[in-house]
């Protein structure tokens, strides 16, 4: 069948609602600086190193202007302009907010200080988890003619930092994995997205392959694809021509469960604001096409989307007029037609005067896993889970996720496994490896996987069943025993239940050598419920 034959099947697949879905939205854009101006004055003299970082700077390029500042201080220390300048950067960028405290800390001891400080340096004790600090900053920026021409912003800024001090009381016991160097890299690697069983990850890079560097210093984004090989995720790469281009932002913003469907957010000159879906055949991806304009309103933005498991409920964001206020979150049925009906708002349990996005419904449709800057969000975007009512299609209040998944940034997607045992998102964390890095949390209070180990213990010669024979289970990593096990008298057999990690095997008998090997139990795409596995023993 030809690949012209397979895609029109696949349409026709998608509009009839035959695959099932799950999707989530990952777009990442730079936030402009309130007081910069969209162009230079005039030309300036690239000799001048003041005047080359204020350049930056002001065209929002605060990471390339963050090393030109630091250079700057070198021998001026205590210059209060470059140590605000660097402060402002650290907080702009995604690479150590915490930093910002110091170099901000210092800038406001001189005595006739920009009062526009006091936010600032709010703002670094925010990312701290200094709340107390950062109120009593917001409250000195509030007294001033400045401030109290941005009342509303920052009397929101005080009541998130009310919310953090009461989310980090409460934090959810959770490990994070970084990905390593196999998916993660120095530059932005954001909104990670998994097939049901965890074969493959597709995500959103900001790094120089095959990408331009716009005037912000970020390169356009692309997608890139990995996939699972003996339970360890193997180096990405770019999905390739039908989707990445040189000269805009592409980026994923969902993958179906059964992972042969995808849903791309496009800003070039292909679609701007706009969701696209794409089929995956096997390892080939087609070229995506613009979902219809029930949708996708032409005079706003749609970004992200997800599908119900039953292929009838589309939910997405937009910015369309109408709304609580920004982006809200909102629902379509399909049609007989095959088309998408009439868009409703899902109304103030989801929806705030704030954006609200990254809509991703889980695998049984009662949940709905959302971003949002309002609600008690401890800062930008937090993640939020919101329930489906019993008695109707709408869903009750949304419940932030805590602390630390959600943090004083901005938390902007959550993919989660089937089991809920697992969830893929992008994060700033001290061992990364630079800007957001992608990363596998635990969930701890939910349990792994299984896998049962199975077979007979025999004598290597005669296969003779040992008596009294016990095997006992070490994790490799710490060296503890993680179980003991004894083996049917009769017929050699044993059984053992294990989570995935690394172990080795201990079968020990009176009047036999005590026979060692190492065990692997693999998860994500690799992971198989049962392993027959037979294990012999040699006689003294």
């Amino acid at each position: 069948m030809s690949v012209k034959i397979l895609y029109r099947c696949f349409v026709i697949l998608f509009f009839t609602h035959l695959v099932l879905c799950q999707a989530q939205t990952t777009t990442t854009k730079p936030k402009p600086h309130a007081s910069a101006p969209a162009k230079p004055a005039k030309p300036i003299d690239s000799n001048d190193p003041v005047a080359v970082a204020d350049l930056k700077f002001n065209t929002g390029n605060f990471e390339d202007a963050l090393v030109d500042y630091l250079k700057l201080l070198e021998g001026n220390e205590k210059n209060i302009f470059y140590n605000y300048r660097v402060g402002v950067c650290y907080i702009e960028t995604n690479l150590d907010k915490k930093k910002a405290q110091t170099f901000l800390e210092l800038a406001i001891t001189e005595p006739n200080v920009d009062k526009k400080f006091y936010f600032y340096l709010g703002k670094a004790y925010t990312f701290n988890l200094e709340f107390d600090k950062a109120i009593e900053q917001y409250k000195k920026f509030l007294a001033t003619p400045a401030g109290s021409g941005r009342e509303k912003e920052i009397k929101r800024e005080i009541e998130m930092c009310q919310n953090g001090k009461e989310l980090i009381k409460y934090p959810v016991s959770v490990t994070f994995e970084n990905l390593g160097k196999e998916i993660n890299s120095p530059f932005a690697d954001f909104s990670p997205f998994i097939s049901e069983d965890e074969n493959f990850l597709m995500y959103n890079s900001q790094r120089p392959d095959n990408a331009i560097k716009k005037p912000n210093g970020k390169y356009t984004s692309n997608v890139y694809i990995s996939t699972v090989k003996d339970g360890k995720w193997q180096p990405s790469e770019e999905i390739g021509q039908s989707v990445n281009t040189t000269e805009g932002d592409e980026e994923i913003v969902g993958v179906c469960a059964d992972g042969n469907t995808l849903i791309f957010s496009y800003d070039n000159k292909e679609g701007k604001g706009d969701i696209f879906v794409g089929p995956k055949m096997d390892d080939q991806i087609l070229k995506p096409f613009k979902v219809n304009p029930n949708i996708n309103n032409p005079k706003t933005e749609e970004n992200s989307a997800t599908i119900s498991p039953d292929g009838r409920t589309l939910y997405f964001a937009s910015n369309r007029p109408g709304g609580l206020g920004g982006f809200d979150i909102y629902r379509s049925k399909i049609l007989p037609s095959g088309e998408w009906g009439e868009a409703f708002n899902l109304g103030p349990d989801v929806n705030t005067p704030y954006d609200e996005d990254f809509p991703n419904i889980s695998l049984d449709g009662f949940t709905l896993y959302f971003s949002s800057k309002g609600h008690n969000s401890m800062g930008g975007y937090d993640i939020f889970k919101s329930e489906m009512l019993t008695d109707s299609l709408n869903f009750g209040a949304a419940k932030n996720i805590g602390s630390p998944i959600n943090t004083p940034g901005d938390d902007q997607n959550l993919c989660m496994s089937k089991k809920g045992r697992y969830g893929y998102m992008a994060a700033l964390r001290s061992e990364g490896l630079g800007d957001l890095d992608i990363y596998r949390i635990t969930f701890n209070g939910v349990d792994a996987e299984l896998t049962v180990v199975k077979g007979v213990v025999k004598e290597n010669r005669t296969e003779k069943i040992p008596a009294g024979a016990t095997i006992e289970v070490f994790e490799t990593k710490s060296n503890n025993t993680f179980g003991q096990y004894k083996i049917n008298a009769t017929t050699g057999k044993f059984a053992m239940i294990l989570p995935p990690g690394k172990y080795y095997v201990e079968v020990t008998a009176q009047g036999y050598k005590t026979h060692s090997e190492d065990l692997i139990i693999l998860d994500k795409g690799s992971y198989v419920p049962t392993i027959e596995k037979n294990m012999f023993i040699l006689p003294e």
